[in-house]
């Protein structure tokens, strides 16, 4: 047997074969289902579906095999995949000079006839083959030939399928990850059906799960600080009203007591007919944020009314007190100083002192 070359695009196909190979139970049923019907209609006691890898076939779904993996130097359906838009049709291995010393050829039940459509993605990449074979010559017909071509397109689109939702599930997957790391959760509320959605974020932030609680519109709102409910409630029914978006933060009160600050925000979906169906929108606890800017708001607060104290203090001591910056720039002059050296403070503060009056 001469061994095939291997496709000219061979790293691409590989990097395409790893998107489509893990096939979940599911799947396999309905390839098994396919390859029911491909015995049906061909009568041979052989039907497979595989995966071509670098080194190996794997025999994802089989009739007639017992066999999970083999060498692809030794397969039928290597060749197969080096035209992936036509099948390879063998009528008679036994006089095919790239087929006639395999062992499956030479074996006790011998192989003559094959047939291997391959499985072609839309970037023009063959993963493997739909194939049936028999111990008989045989040529097939139009009509088998044009059967196997739709049952072949069935297996790319459960194979379709199945990576998209495995795509699917791994980037849900990645964004519960995200959303953890940042205290961030997603929202839908159906205008409609008044039904709401939380990602698993939300639950977390609100301090249940979803488990003990499934979220209502009216019962989502008592779960914010009585001083904030009526505004946050206002605000969804302008978003709603008008169509707009929404934004505001708020102080939300979990089960425990704890008070955790919030920020929301959603985007109005509407349909073709301009109505509002859902407010698609982000939360996120902003504690943190908030005790930090709340923090160095009191700070402010206090250093302000230090400083109106200090100054209060300057103003009414009977004690002459002037000062001044590094520069020698007067910054203040109480009245006491006023009255003792004869010089007005508004003739003084903002000006470099150059008489040594301090």
């Amino acid at each position: 047997m001469t061994t095939a070359e291997p496709p000219h695009n061979k790293p691409e196909r590989l990097a395409e074969l790893a998107r489509y190979n893990n096939l979940t139970t599911q799947s396999n049923t309905a390839l098994n289902n396919i390859l029911t019907l491909c015995n049906t209609i061909m009568q041979t006691p052989i039907a497979a579906i595989s995966f071509i890898g670098e080194t190996t076939q794997w025999i994802q779904a089989s009739r007639g095999l017992d066999i999970s993996q083999v060498d692809r130097d030794l397969t039928f359906c290597t060749y197969t995949i080096m035209n992936p838009t036509e099948p390879l049709i063998i009528e008679d291995a036994a006089q095919d000079a790239r087929f006639k010393d395999h062992p499956a050829v030479q074996g006790a039940a011998p192989i003559r006839f094959y047939i291997g459509f391959p499985l072609t993605t839309a970037a023009g990449h063959a993963l493997g083959t739909l194939c049936v074979a028999d111990t008989a010559q045989r040529s097939p017909s139009t009509e088998e030939l044009q059967s196997l071509q739709v049952l072949t397109d069935n297996v790319m689109t459960i194979l379709e399928l199945n990576r998209v939702q495995t795509e699917l599930t791994i980037e849900k997957e990645r964004l519960k990850l995200a959303e953890a790391s940042v205290q961030l959760g997603h929202w839908d509320f159906n205008v409609q059906t008044q039904e709401i959605f939380w990602s698993d974020q939300i639950y977390t932030i609100h301090g249940v799960t979803k488990g003990e609680y499934e979220p209502v519109l009216d019962s989502a709102l008592d779960f914010y600080h009585p001083e904030d409910r009526d505004r946050v409630s206002n605000i969804l029914e302008r978003s709603i009203e008008k169509k707009q978006d929404l934004s505001f933060e708020a102080r939300l009160v979990k089960p425990s007591g704890e008070v955790v600050y919030v920020h929301s925000t959603a985007t109005p979906r509407v349909d073709t007919k301009g109505e509002l169906i859902t407010l698609f929108g982000t939360f996120q606890d902003i504690t943190e944020r908030k005790l930090t800017e709340l923090s160095k708001q009191h700070l402010m607060q206090e250093l302000v009314a230090s400083n109106r104290f200090n100054e209060a203090v300057v103003a009414s001591s009977k004690h002459m007190i002037i000062t001044c910056n590094p520069e020698g720039v007067i910054n203040s002059f109480n009245q006491a100083a006023e009255h003792q050296l004869g010089f007005r403070a508004a003739d003084l503060i903002g000006k470099k002192n150059t008489c040594h009056l301090a």
